[in-house]
């Protein structure tokens, strides 16, 4: 590379010789350019506090009813902790402060609501062991009125069903009869359309008795099987009335004429029969307890009797091979049996009760079963006599 000695006088001349450079800015333009292009645009950060600020906000909205409600349990402990050492005149351990709130938590004091609920839930289920049996007893009527009808089966037969409907004090038999008629659901439960009654049931301010006024129809029915059922289920309907009978007549007053039974002025209830029950099945499945067609000459006889089945329709509830034996003392029957029965499956859920019924029939008024299996059954207890029902076949309506 070549190398250049320059003097002074040289050096200088050469910048004289270079273009003249000269700002016409003045000075308060130049510092202001400066002062520009020394400060630095900040960010604009005023978006990230916000968004920090709202999340916060949340966070303590959510975690809010978590501490109060934490306060309160703290405040709630602390007061049954302290009230527990007042009571107990020592200040207890925090152990002894826990044991007493579980203890509170486990077994807690029952106001007087509690105890009446208690009660009500007690009651619902005394009647629901009674709603096993099939048949009414005499604490029904506690808070049922009860009126029996004569209910007409498909093949025409007529079962006594007795309809246990809400007690109404101020209400005689007679009116309860004729609401209640009105409202049994007979198709539902298996059975045909017969009542309301198309004839008019009334009584007879003077003498005190029923009077059925028949129509035409009822008297002239086709066949000796509709008069049957008409007879019937008047008879069925007065057990529970408290009348004996009922008159019969035509709408001038005279005695009615049947085409197959003749005339018939009065129709009395059907009393004690000295029959046994027997089982009754519906095409729906439903079954009901009837009394046979013959009368025994002493429960001894009914109860054998009652091994074998009348007719095509009925069946027995007591097996052929079953030895039983009856004994009496005053208004109370003894049954035993000879092997221990074991109440089971192959035992009918009706077999105690047609046996109640039977009794019934002779008069009898509780019923003591010897050498059973276990001490209660369907809502029985056999370690003590049993009252006989009141009527058979237990249905109720509103």
């Amino acid at each position: 590379m070549k190398k250049n000695n320059w003097d002074e006088t040289e050096i200088e001349n050469l910048l004289r010789e270079m273009p003249s450079m000269k700002d016409s800015r003045n000075r308060k333009e130049i510092y202001a350019a400066v002062d520009r292009s020394s400060v630095k645009k900040k960010p604009n950060t005023w978006g990230y506090p916000a968004i920090a600020g709202i999340a916060a906000l949340l966070i303590l909205f959510l975690i809010t009813p978590s501490l109060f409600d934490y306060s309160n349990q703290s405040q709630y402990e602390n007061s049954a902790a302290d009230t527990a050492a007042e009571d107990s005149g020592e200040a207890g351990s925090p152990q002894k402060e826990m044991a007493s709130i579980q203890e509170t938590e486990e077994n807690p004091v029952l106001d007087d609501s509690s105890s009446n609920a208690e009660s009500r839930q007690q009651s619902l289920m005394g009647k629901a062991e009674t709603s096993e049996r099939s048949n009414v007893y005499q604490d029904d009527l506690l808070h049922y009125d009860l009126i029996t009808f004569g209910l007409v089966t498909p093949d025409a037969s007529v079962v006594p069903v007795s309809v246990l409907s809400e007690k109404r004090e101020s209400a005689g038999w007679l009116e309860r009869f004729v609401d209640v008629s009105e409202e049994i659901p007979e198709q539902s439960w298996g059975f045909d359309e017969y009542y309301p009654l198309t004839g008019k049931l009334e009584l007879n301010e003077d003498t005190g008795e029923l009077v059925y006024t028949v129509t035409e129809e009822q008297m002239t029915n086709p066949g000796g099987g509709g008069e049957d059922i008409f007879y019937d289920s008047i008879a069925f309907t007065l057990e529970g009335s408290g009348y004996d009978k009922v008159n019969l007549q035509k709408e001038d007053g005279t005695v009615p004429l049947f085409s197959h039974m003749g005339e018939i002025s009065e129709i009395p209830k059907a009393g004690p029969s000295n029959k046994g029950y027997y089982k009754y099945s519906l095409p729906n499945g439903d079954t009901y307890l009837v009394p046979g067609e013959g009368e025994h000459k002493n429960i001894s006889d009914a109860l054998e009797g009652m091994k074998m089945s009348p007719n095509s329709l009925y069946e027995p509830l007591i097996p052929e091979k079953l030895n039983l034996k009856a004994s009496s003392d005053n208004n109370l029957l003894t049954i035993s049996f000879g092997e221990t029965l074991k109440l089971n499956e192959e035992i009918d859920p009706l077999f105690t009760e047609a046996l109640l019924l039977t009794a019934k029939e002779f008069g009898y008024e509780e019923v003591l079963f010897k050498n059973i299996e276990g001490t209660s059954w369907n809502g029985f207890d056999f370690s003590e006599p049993i009252s006989v029902p009141v009527s058979p076949n237990r249905k109720t309506v509103n």
